[in-house]
C-alpha cells in the first residue's frame, strides 16, 4: 500500500500483551508497520507500542482517556485504531470499519450516506451500517 510520505512511523512492536485484544488483520498489519502518521499528519493509524502515548492503541482502549470512557456512542470492545486530522475517530467493530464523527459523535459505517437511528437522552447517534443487513426506513 502506497501511502505517500509518511510523516511519523511507530517504533517497533513492544506492546505484545494487547495484541490478543485485537483482529487478526490489525495485528497483521502492525507486525508489517507499527501505525503510521500520514498525508500531511491528515491520517494516524494507532500501533501496539507503550510510548510514546499518543500513538498507543493501548492508551485508546483503556485508563481515564479510554475512547469509550470518552465518547457514549462506543463500547470497551470497540477498536479506535485511527484517527483524522479533524479528530474523527475510525473504530472495527465486529468486523466492519465506522466512523465516529467528531462534529456529532456519531458513529456511521464505511457508507457515505448512512441512515441514523434515533438520539436517546443526550449520548452521541449511533449510525447503522447500511451494508450491515436489516430493512431501513429513512
Amino acid at each position: 500500500m502506497d501511502l505517500g510520505q509518511l510523516s511519523y512511523v511507530g517504533p517497533s512492536l513492544d506492546d505484545v500483551e494487547i495484541l490478543p485484544r485485537l483482529p487478526a488483520a490489525y495485528v497483521r498489519f502492525l507486525a508489517s508497520r507499527n501505525g503510521f502518521v500520514a498525508f500531511g499528519g491528515g491520517l494516524h493509524v494507532r500501533g501496539a507500542v507503550l510510548d510514546p502515548e499518543w500513538h498507543s492503541i493501548r492508551a485508546a482502549l483503556d485508563g481515564p482517556s479510554a475512547l469509550h470512557v470518552l465518547f457514549g456512542a462506543l463500547t470497551p470492545a470497540d477498536i479506535p485504531f485511527a484517527q483524522d486530522a479533524l479528530g474523527d475517530q475510525f473504530v472495527l467493530r465486529d468486523g466492519l470499519v465506522y466512523h465516529l464523527h467528531r462534529s456529532v459523535w456519531a458513529l456511521s459505517g464505511a457508507d457515505v450516506r448512512p441512515l441514523l437511528l434515533r438520539r436517546r437522552a443526550g449520548r452521541p447517534q449511533l449510525k447503522r451500517d447500511p451494508l450491515g443487513g436489516g430493512p431501513h426506513s429513512p
